[in-house]
């Protein structure tokens, strides 16, 4: 199957799952849309979709789910090369993905791992820590802030 396929099937999908009203569920399938839009060279619309994924999460009260998503929108950093945001946002994120929330998880692997990863290994030692301390200590409404800079600033 094609990506833009895939999409379409996700579109499809959110559409249902709008309709009934399952916002854990549109929640996830927003950040699996993203996902793909970022593996295709779309950061920016992962970017956008991460966010959409990220409200989705709030309206269930879900801090997990919040978490999840941040770590989307710190791969999305790192592709757009700014491995310290995404460092730090990273480590906001490991902070919220382990609090209480409703996620609809269908893996065990955790996605944007790899892009974390690459984030690391573009700074020095003392920069990951430094950033990763910093990013510990951010609220969610701070993270996201982060997060929607690149965004703000194309408008």
């Amino acid at each position: 199957m094609t990506w833009p396929a895939s999409l379409d099937l996700y579109r499809q999908s959110l559409a249902a799952y709008e309709a009934i009203g399952d916002r854990a569920e549109e929640a996830r399938i927003l950040s699996e849309m993203a996902w793909t839009h970022l593996r295709h060279d779309d950061p920016a619309l992962a970017r956008r979709t991460f966010l959409d994924s990220v409200q989705a999460y709030s309206d269930v009260a879900s801090v997990r789910g919040v978490g999840l998503s941040l770590i989307g929108l710190a791969a999305t950093e790192t592709v757009d090369h700014r491995p310290e945001t995404a460092v730090q946002i990273a480590a906001a994120a490991e902070v919220y993905a382990h609090e209480e929330g409703i996620v609809n998880v269908y893996s065990d692997e955790t996605p944007g791992r790899e892009f974390v990863d690459q984030a690391r290994a573009a700074l020095s030692a003392d920069d990951v820590a430094q950033a990763t301390e910093v990013g510990r200590r951010l609220t969610i409404k701070e993270a996201l802030d982060l997060a929607r800079i690149p965004e703000t600033a194309s408008v």
